[in-house]
């Protein structure tokens, strides 16, 4: 599978995962909406070609950025777009090293980032499920990152 082809399966893949939480959510029109522009951005990913290595077309641009609004609207991390366009511009989002004064806080970073690698590690998995899951464990990271920020700095205040 080409790296287009690859960031089309994780869009479409997102798209599933968001369009399934619009279903429980009282923001529904945002989840659905988030969830047809990563549709689209699928689509757009299959429609270009492998030419464009570490870069990504114009229409796939438009419908990330689509995406990206909207999900602002909901609960779903939109740092989970760059994982999606990884395949094709090799550029991966981090956990950033931080300053934790606290062994607990160590603790429940180091995990953050244990629970990350697992997920990426089956980001690629050939059974859809098993992909979306990564997918779904990557929201549940990075909102316990953001949530173990908040509270560092929030104490610090």
């Amino acid at each position: 599978m080409n790296a287009h082809a690859k960031a089309a399966t994780r869009a479409r893949l997102l798209g599933n995962l968001v369009r399934g939480r619009a279903m429980i959510h009282p923001q529904r029109r945002a989840y659905e909406a988030a969830a047809r522009h990563l549709h689209d951005a699928s689509a757009a990913l299959l429609d270009s070609t492998d030419d464009l290595t570490g870069q990504l077309d114009d229409a796939t641009k438009a419908a990330l950025k689509a995406a990206r609004r909207c999900l602002a609207a909901t609960d779903v991390p939109t740092i989970l777009l760059p994982y999606v366009t990884a395949p094709v511009t090799g550029e991966l989002p981090t956990l950033p090293a931080l300053d934790l004064p606290h062994s607990t806080t160590r603790a429940h970073a180091n995990s953050l980032r244990a629970w990350r690698l697992g997920a990426l590690d089956r980001i690629n998995d050939c059974n859809d499920e098993m992909a979306m899951a990564a997918l779904d464990a990557l929201i549940d990271v990075h909102r316990g990152w953001a949530d173990l920020v908040h509270a560092l700095y929030s104490d610090a205040a």
